[in-house]
């Protein structure tokens, strides 16, 4: 009972954020209630932005996590205390796969980024740029050889550029890929 009480309490904080996030409407008043002036009104200051996919996505997460927590209580109940893991992260400004992967949800391994490249090298270019928006999946099928490969080449990776794709992590996607 205590556990979907939790699960409501976070459910209606979701939607709290949402409301705060996509912002209020209001009604225009008619011609009669503003009045007949015609002075000149000072520009209205720029909408805020409404593409909340990458907020969507996070409730969708949380909401599959809040909905496999509540059908497997023994989990909880078996000592395991960290945080649920994700199959899908919407990247935020000022993110880079090295922080994405170290996110104790994510991997919990900043070395392990190359696993994320790999998994999406269909929509990143570079691995060293990655955009606001992109949805990245977590690739949660890797076997130890896999994710040991990853993270030698995260170690080795050497010096690299923005906008390049280096030689070594086309390398690192041949052998992951083999």
């Amino acid at each position: 009972m205590n556990h979907h009480f939790s699960a409501v309490r976070i459910l209606l904080g979701v939607f709290a954020i949402v409301f705060v996030v996509s912002g209020c409407t209001t009604a225009k008043p008619t011609e009669a209630e503003a009045g007949t002036a015609t002075a000149a009104a000072p520009a209205p200051a720029p909408a805020p932005s409404t593409d909340n996919s990458g907020l969507l996505a996070e409730i969708d997460e949380l909401l599959a996590s809040m909905s496999s927590a509540s059908d497997s209580d023994t989990t909880a109940s078996s000592g395991s205390t960290g945080p649920a893991l994700i199959s899908r992260y919407i990247v935020q400004s000022g993110d880079h796969l090295w922080g994405i992967s170290g996110q104790a949800q994510v991997y919990g391994d900043s070395y392990q980024w190359p696993l994320l490249y790999k998994r999406n090298r269909d929509n990143i270019y570079d691995p060293d740029l990655i955009y606001p928006g992109q949805a990245l999946h977590i690739d949660r099928e890797a076997s130890e050889q896999q994710i040991q490969l990853a993270i030698d080449h995260a170690k080795t990776r050497g010096a690299w550029a923005l906008g390049v794709i280096e030689k070594s992590d086309i390398e690192y996607l041949n052998k992951a890929l083999d």
